[in-house]
């Protein structure tokens, strides 16, 4: 069977597993995952969809901070969509935020998983506070990590290479970076075979 849709999509089947509130909820079984990050209501759930090629799968919603909990989702049985909480706003204050940031910290201190990060930067706005704090910790941390330029449509050739320059400034020039427009499909096929790569899934030629 081949793994990818005729556009370049993922064709596995998947499944919501847990909205994980503690570490203890995560799995366990030992599957590959890729997991999802970025500052809040920068498309990750939209993004996700569009590589899963499903409609709600993973849920959307124009209200930043939403995402209050790790979100697991299962593809066929090779391993693991992993929907991080949005980075920089959650709703119920500080003391959220903080809840937040200490799951989001269990979850990548686990040795071996994740087996690439996917982190969002929205091109429209690439030199958010947030972005720079996050991306450049993880970065420090030597998580394998794909930026993915989102939104790509909604900006200019040079906004692309602003929003690019500007990942680069957080110290590491070397780092991959794809330009990626859910609502557009720039960039999906490309990214579907990097993420089923970190699945361990066998790509056609």
């Amino acid at each position: 069977m081949n793994p990818l849709t005729p556009e370049g999509r993922i064709a596995l089947p998947a499944k919501f597993v847990i909205g994980a509130a503690s570490a203890a909820q995560f799995p366990e079984d030992g599957l590959p995952q890729v997991a999802f990050a970025g500052r809040s209501n920068v498309g990750k759930s939209t993004l996700q969809n569009t590589l899963l090629n499903r409609k709600g799968l993973v849920r959307t919603s124009c209200t930043p901070g939403r995402t209050r909990e790790i979100n697991v989702f299962k593809v066929a049985e090779v391993g693991y969509f992993i929907d991080l909480p949005g980075f920089g706003y959650a709703r119920g204050g500080n003391k959220a935020q903080d809840t937040f940031a200490k799951l989001v910290g269990e979850y990548l201190s686990q040795e071996g998983h994740p087996a690439l990060l996917v982190y969002l930067v929205d091109a429209r706005v690439p030199n958010s506070e947030v972005d720079k704090i996050c991306l450049g910790r993880i970065i420090e941390a030597g998580l394998p990590v794909q930026v993915v330029l989102h939104k790509v449509d909604q900006v200019n050739q040079a906004q692309k290479h602003a929003a690019r320059k500007a990942v680069q400034a957080l110290g590491d020039e070397g780092i991959p970076i794809m330009e990626v427009s859910s609502l557009k499909g720039n960039g999906i096929p490309q990214l579907s075979r990097v993420v089923l790569g970190a699945l361990g899934v066998a790509l056609p030629e």
